[in-house]
């Protein structure tokens, strides 16, 4: 059932006028199942058991292609959107009181069929196609039938509206053959009760269908061929009715089988493009597949396949017992529509989930397969090692220390080169102290570590002693220091050169006042001045 929103297929219950012919329809074939006459015992038993056990439960679709079919072409006067559909309602019960089951359909072609008096339409308004049937025994009992097949109800509908979809495909395919465009198609095919179904279109749309009895027989080909040409004779006198122009081009189409037409060639080609076809041939047109057929002249498969498989009526029919079955069936479908959505998703999620399981669970396997295969080759390198009879983590940790006591030694050369490379000759080093940082919380830590856990080199305190040259003023004093400090800086860049002595302490903004006076004769000469440069960080 759930497939049918996909892929349509159904049970087509095909109302003709001797009886009812059950057709299970889907991609495949389009199978005539029975045919069930009108005053059969337990008509509707036995048809609702052919739907649930021949046709396996498929929707129902009702097709009506009896004799009395009631059609009827109006104008409808614009009005506005609220008000159409009560007028419309007003009119198609107007014009059809006495058939209770009834329905409207909107046409595009706006000319419409003179009057029966002669008089022309009037050209304003909405073109509309009125359709009716009476509530007649043989609807009741479909009805009853699908009611019994406890199927779902996908519609109600009438062959020639329906198939007229059909016609206009299957001329527009054949024209395409000829190459020549035609805007009138007249279709003629024999069902198996024996009825003659003519369907006329214009540009695609119903015109004109008529339902007539003809000679059921293929043992006299000549008076079958007849009744086809007399019956399209009177066709064809209709059409002038309904607008029909030769030079507007008309495709003949007729389900023959492999009856001789000679005769029907004679008489119908001179009015149109004949196409004499089988129903397998008609259907291969149209792309459709029906499957084998016992007997190739018969139409109603091909109706009953096109009808079965139609996703939505052009004209759905409505009665009000139809829909007190159709309804609850049609809340039951759709409520187990949810449900298997429902339960899609949900085993969707389930199988979502047990995969992501499936996908963790291998994942840790395969873990655990590279953990095995790491502990034996670790245990496979410890052995190596006890064979070698060497103790590696002594080696190990003793080119740690070596590395530890490497970067902490102190190079002292290269220290006093770069700060005597910077001293003038009037300048002398007086002395160079080197020490560690003592205190952790003042001077930093005494091991320091990167990101990595790699110890880093050490960093020192150097105090240099300086003797500057005697009878400097004090601003002087501060200003070699000061010009000592600015050379070193780049020398050592992992470190910070500062003033930390001098021979008066002026501060960073200070500012020396005071007098100086030229010394008597006699007197000593002044004492040189000392002053003191620190280096902290890391050494070259």
């Amino acid at each position: 059932m759930l497939l049918s929103l996909l892929f349509p297929a159904r049970s087509v219950l095909f109302m003709g006028d001797e009886a009812l012919h059950v057709y299970d329809v889907d991609a495949g074939h389009a199978q005539l199942i029975d045919t069930v006459p009108w005053n059969a015992e337990g008509f509707e038993r036995l048809v609702g058991a052919l739907v649930r056990e021949r046709c396996n439960g498929k929707p129902v679709m009702i097709l009506n292609d009896m004799v009395e079919q009631h059609y009827r072409k109006e104008r409808i006067p614009k009005v506005s959107p609220l008000d159409k559909a009560t007028v419309l309602n007003r009119r198609l019960q107007h014009a059809f009181q006495a058939h209770p089951v009834r329905a409207a359909l909107p046409l595009k072609d706006k000319s419409l069929a003179m009057r029966a008096d002669g008089g022309s339409m009037a050209p304003s308004g909405n073109a509309f196609l009125f359709a009716a049937l009476p509530m007649s025994d043989a609807l009741k009992k479909t009805i009853g039938a699908a009611r019994e097949s406890l199927s779902h109800i996908d519609g109600f509908c009438l062959l020639p509206v329906e198939n007229a979809s059909m016609v206009h495909a299957l001329s527009k395919r054949l024209s395409a053959k000829s190459g020549r465009p035609h805007r009138w198609t007249l279709f003629m095919g024999q069902h198996h009760s024996g009825g003659l179904r003519q369907i006329v279109t214009r540009d695609g749309e119903l015109a004109l269908t008529r339902m007539t009895p003809i000679v059921d027989t293929d043992e006299d080909p000549e008076s079958w061929s007849r009744d086809v040409i007399n019956e399209f004779k009177a066709t064809m006198g209709y059409l002038s009715r309904f607008g029909y122009d030769a030079s507007d081009g008309l495709n003949i189409i007729v389900i023959c089988g492999n009856t001789p037409t000679h005769t029907i060639e004679e008489a119908v080609s001179k009015e149109g493009s004949l196409h004499l076809l089988s129903s397998l041939d008609a259907a291969e047109a149209l792309g459709l597949s029906i499957g084998q057929q016992d007997d190739v002249r018969y139409a109603d498969p091909l109706h009953a396949a096109w009808v079965g498989r139609k996703r939505s009526l052009v004209l759905p029919l409505q009665t009000k017992t139809l829909d007190q079955i159709a309804q609850p069936r049609r809340w039951a479908y759709l409520a187990c529509v949810v449900m298997v959505g429902v339960i899609a998703y949900l085993s969707f999620r389930i199988a979502f989930d047990l995969y992501n399981q499936l996908e963790s669970g291998q994942s840790i396997t395969h873990a655990q397969q590279e953990q095995s295969a790491a502990r034996a080759v670790l245990e496979e390198q410890k052995v190596e090692v006890e064979a070698t009879g060497y103790n590696f983590d002594v080696v190990n940790a003793s080119l740690s220390a070596f590395k530890e006591v490497e970067i902490s030694r102190l190079k002292p050369q290269e220290t006093i080169r770069r700060v005597a490379s910077v001293l003038d000759t009037d300048v002398r080093l007086f002395g160079l102290r080197f020490r560690r940082p003592l205190s952790e919380e003042v001077d930093g830590p005494l091991q320091q570590y990167d990101e990595e856990g790699n110890l880093l080199p050490p960093t020192y305190i150097v105090a240099i002693d300086l003797v500057l040259p005697a009878g400097l003023f004090p601003e002087q004093a501060y200003k070699r220091l000061a010009e000592l400090q600015e050379k070193l800086t780049p020398l050592f860049p992992g470190a910070e050169v500062a003033i930390s002595s001098q021979a008066v302490d002026l501060g960073y903004g200070g500012r020396i006042s005071g007098e100086v006076a030229q010394s008597e004769p006699g007197q000593s000469k002044p004492a040189p001045i000392s002053g003191q440069l620190t280096i902290k960080g890391v050494l070259p």
